[in-house]
């Protein structure tokens, strides 16, 4: 309907891409995954620490982050969206949301561990956050570990809700 036409709208807005100002003054471009992007999704995976896989997956298996990779693949929808950021040529973060009903998605976010703290997150979140509005998506929800404290610090940063569930 209108709302997908809005939001495909703002997603051609950024098919060629944003460059955008990282925190150490470097240039980071935005855009939304490709199918041709596969191999640099693998080797971000490859680089990022065990540290990392374990923050986002919740488990220390390079082989589950490598799956996640055709998942992320899924051409674009109103039920999904995938965002890289690229520093020059190489890919050094990926965010991506999944509907989960009119209103919410659940959204998740890698990053290069020599790429942290320069705000590529915030910069992918909010992307996903302005392409998910669009679609009348409201609420972002996201498994996050206690202990990953950069990430619980960059959601409450951007003005969301963190709420601590234990399990």
């Amino acid at each position: 309907g209108r709302a997908f036409s809005s939001w495909w709208q703002a997603c051609r807005m950024v098919a060629i891409g944003i460059d955008v100002v990282r925190a150490d003054g470097g240039l980071v471009h935005v855009r939304p995954i490709r199918g041709g992007d596969r191999e640099a999704l693998l080797a971000l995976n490859a680089r990022v620490s065990d540290e990392s896989i374990y923050h986002r997956f919740f488990t220390l298996s390079r082989h589950t982050a490598d799956a996640y990779v055709d998942r992320l693949l899924r051409p674009v929808s109103s039920e999904h969206l995938a965002l890289v950021a690229l520093a020059g040529a190489e890919l050094v973060g990926v965010a991506a949301f999944e509907r989960l009903s009119a209103t919410t998605a659940e959204i998740a976010l890698l990053v290069d561990d020599n790429d942290q703290r320069e705000g590529i997150g915030t910069i992918l979140i909010e992307h996903l956050a302005s392409a998910a509005g669009h679609i009348g998506i409201r609420h972002f929800v996201a498994d996050v570990l206690a202990g990953n404290d950069a990430v619980l610090r960059m959601v409450r940063d951007l003005g969301f809700i963190v709420v601590s569930e234990l399990d």
